[in-house]
């Protein structure tokens, strides 16, 4: 944290660099934060967490489980499929093995605001000790891989469905993309937060090729 690289995008996803914690439409919310979001716009845990709230009519619980019986088996298969691929590359370099410390950078960035919520969220042990900086609190929030963690975004993504966001973002500190180029742990940092950002998408949102 707090530089969230890789971001998985409803309908698909685009893992991309550059977003930075504070830039527009960057805000991370709670996983089950699906306020004034259709329920056909929603991804599979999000159906989960409104099923589970009740309250429903019974057309919107219609819609709720028509709409989670068709995510639930196509996630079935791509759980699979991302286990199957875990395994495959369990030998290939790693964020920890590429380089001494990546995993460890100390936070150094704003006492406060969406720089340190971003540094809480990815669980960086340097920045965990601060009350929780981010609005929608920090417990909760995030999917944890070990070396970076995801969140979901405030910001939807027009015209796809789900319309969900996701941002994975390295549980170390770096202050920029810049910061992150010039590290010697770039490489095998970028390459975990793709692999991580794609599988978390797939198995709690939907299936969906990358764009």
């Amino acid at each position: 944290g707090p530089l969230p690289v890789a971001g998985a995008v409803g309908g698909g996803i685009a893992a991309g660099a550059g977003a930075a914690a504070g830039e527009p439409d960057v805000e991370a919310v709670a996983r089950d934060d699906v306020r004034d979001v259709p329920f056909q716009d929603l991804g599979l845990e999000e159906l989960e967490s409104v099923k589970a709230s009740g309250g429903l009519t019974v057309e919107q619980q219609e819609v709720v489980d028509r709409t989670l019986t068709d995510l639930e088996s196509r996630v079935a298969v791509a759980r699979k499929t991302v286990s199957a691929e875990e395994k495959a590359t369990a030998g290939e370099p790693s964020i920890q093995a590429s380089s001494a410390g990546c995993d460890n950078r100390a936070y150094t960035g704003r006492p406060g605001g969406s720089e340190l919520c971003f540094c809480q969220l990815s669980s960086n042990p340097f920045c965990g000790i601060s009350e929780c900086s981010c609005p929608q609190g920090c417990s909760g929030t995030s999917w944890h891989h070990g070396s970076t963690a995801t969140f979901k975004n405030k910001a939807r993504a027009n015209g796809c469905s789900p319309s969900t966001v996701l941002l994975t973002s390295p549980k170390a500190y770096y202050a920029d993309t810049a910061d992150l180029a010039f590290s010697a742990c770039a490489a095998g940092i970028i390459s975990q937060l793709l692999r991580d950002s794609f599988a978390t998408y797939q198995t709690t949102v939907a299936p969906g090729p990358v764009w």
